[in-house]
C-alpha cells in the first residue's frame, strides 16, 4: 500500500482548488524525475468518470489519493458527496462503506420513470429500495404520486442520503 510520504513525493494537492499536480515520477530503478502539470487537464476520467494515476506501477483512483493526502490514512470507500466525480476538494469527499455510497447515487437515465425506486410491473407503479443487500418493497400504487411519496418516505426511514436519485 502507498505511505503518505511516497505520495507527496509524486503529488501535491491545493486544497483550495481541488486540483492534484503531477510533480514527480519513480521509475523501475527507484529514480525520481521531476515534473508538474495538473493531473486533471493531462489526464482524461475513465468510463465512471474517476480520474486514475499510476505511482510506483500502481493505478489509484485520485479521489483515494486525495483522501490519504489530507488525512493520513487509506479509505476503502470514498463518496463524492454532491455526485460530481470531478469534484475532488476534500469537504466533498466522505468515507463511507459500500452499502453508504449506494444510499448516494444519481438518478440513471435509463429510468422509465424519473424517479429513483419507482418502476411499473403489472400496469402498477410500486416503490422499492435496497439497504445493505436486502431488497425493500413498498407495495404497488394506482398512481405515480403515490409511488413517488412512498419512496420519498423510504429514504427517510432508511437514511438515504438527500441528494440520492437527483438529477446531477
Amino acid at each position: 500500500m502507498l505511505e503518505l510520504e511516497e505520495l507527496k513525493l509524486h503529488i501535491r494537492y491545493d486544497a483550495e482548488s481541488g486540483n492534484c499536480y503531477r510533480i514527480g515520477y519513480r521509475d523501475c530503478w527507484g529514480n525520481l524525475t521531476a515534473c508538474n502539470y495538473l493531473i486533471t487537464g493531462k489526464t482524461r476520467p475513465d468510463k465512471y468518470g474517476y480520474y486514475r494515476v499510476s505511482i510506483c506501477g500502481k493505478r489509484y483512483v485520485l479521489h483515494k489519493l486525495i483522501y490519504l493526502y489530507t488525512t493520513g490514512t487509506w479509505a476503502d470507500t470514498i463518496d463524492h458527496i454532491d455526485g460530481d466525480c470531478s469534484n475532488n476538494k476534500f469537504e466533498n469527499l466522505r468515507e463511507t462503506d459500500r452499502h453508504g455510497n449506494m444510499r448516494n447515487l444519481k438518478l440513471r437515465t435509463d429510468n422509465p420513470t424519473g424517479h429513483i425506486g419507482v418502476a411499473i410491473k403489472y400496469g402498477k407503479y410500486y416503490a422499492h429500495a435496497q439497504r445493505n443487500g436486502e431488497r425493500l418493497f413498498a407495495g404497488y400504487f394506482d398512481t405515480i404520486e403515490e409511488a413517488i411519496e412512498a419512496r420519498l418516505e423510504m429514504n427517510k426511514i432508511y437514511d438515504f442520503h438527500e441528494n440520492h436519485g437527483s438529477i446531477r
